[in-house]
């Protein structure tokens, strides 16, 4: 079997801050200028580290010991040598401007062969002004078996309100759908199996049933779960999972709240603000067992995290990951989901 993961790391740059006086320079600038590209290159971001913060991530990593990590928010490779083993793991981002980028780490022991990497970059393009560009990897598996998934980070800021609310916000996330939608036919008429992961900024759950309206999506998993190609049927592996109040986003609109499911085989994982959803084609799928029961302090881990700052503090409520087991004859055969909170404890769901 093989263990996926989905995780925004938030703003994770190269190189680590040299020191506490650093923090607080960058920390005057977020706070001076909101606009992370306008200020010096060291602050471009909204989480500033020092190494030891770094050291914390990698031993997280570990913990996680997933197989393939789909990554958001990656300046470069550099930051994810600072967190990754990379004689154990094959790296690649995408090429997007700015310091959001998607990202992935592949455990070289799966491969049976040089994975395959490719930006879609249609997806990001809606989002002219700072394009997150989707990264592609299709994966040659020991056994034979090829599996193919799609790293997202979608447009945030249009979580729970309906796709045709006029904000610039919500116009770009609409707009990011038909291109999503068209890699997800395009990759069921392949026929292999294949994973939609990443950073949806979307909370599906209290997505109402309509698809359309006058031409215009409405709701983004109707719309993706739309039996086009004829006899496709998506799975929303999240669906029900509730979380905690500290992951969750303080907005105007519902509170965030969903509950897991044991049918669903699904897991989920919240970042700095942000639902992350896996859906998956069923057809050739098959449960074999499930998570009995929403337990999220069933399980910590003891590290500690040197944190340096307020928003190195913050950064528990960034990294809520999900993990998902697969057998490599592509069961589902167990689900977890870890919540990172103080320090490096984590809450997994088993």
């Amino acid at each position: 079997e093989i263990r996926i993961a989905t995780w925004n790391i938030a703003w994770l740059s190269n190189t680590p801050l040299p020191d506490r006086a650093a923090v607080a320079r960058c920390e005057q600038e977020r706070k001076a200028q909101p606009d992370a590209s306008l200020r010096s290159p060291a602050c471009q971001g909204n989480v500033f580290r020092m190494g030891g913060a770094y050291g914390a991530l990698s031993v997280y990593a570990r913990l996680l010991d997933a197989d393939v990590v789909a990554l958001q928010e990656i300046e470069g490779e550099e930051a994810l040598r600072r967190v990754f083993d990379e004689r154990q793991y094959v790296f690649r981002v995408a090429d997007s401007p700015g310091r959001q980028r998607t990202a992935f780490a592949v455990r070289r022991a799966i491969l049976a062969g040089p994975a395959q990497f490719r930006e879609v970059r249609e997806i990001g393009a809606a989002h002219r002004e700072r394009p997150r560009h989707a990264l592609e990897a299709v994966l040659p598996l020991l056994g034979g078996t090829e599996l193919r998934l799609l790293n997202v980070h979608l447009k945030s800021f249009c979580h729970q309100v309906p796709l045709t609310t006029d904000t610039p916000d919500c116009r770009i996330l609409a707009a990011q759908v038909g291109p999503l939608e068209n890699w997800i036919d395009e990759a069921a008429q392949r026929g292999a199996p294949f994973l939609v992961l990443g950073d949806f900024n979307r909370t599906f759950d209290v997505e109402g049933p309509q698809a359309r309206s006058a031409g215009r999506t409405v709701n983004m998993w109707p719309e993706l779960d739309d039996n086009d190609p004829a006899g496709l049927k998506l799975k929303l592996l999240t669906r029900g999972l509730r979380h905690s109040s500290g992951c969750q986003h303080n907005t105007p609109a519902a509170s965030r709240r969903t509950s897991l499911t044991t049918s669903s085989l699904a897991v989920s994982r919240w970042t700095e603000c942000r639902a992350t959803w896996w859906s998956i084609r069923t057809r050739s799928w098959s449960r074999t067992s499930a998570p009995s029961a929403c337990r999220l302090d069933s399980c910590r881990t003891t590290a500690r995290s040197p944190f340096s700052s307020s928003s190195s503090r913050r950064l528990h409520r960034h990294n809520m990951t999900a993990v998902l087991r697969i057998a490599i004859t592509f069961r589902l055969v167990a689900a977890k989901s870890c919540c990172k909170t103080n320090g490096l404890r984590g809450r997994m769901l088993v």
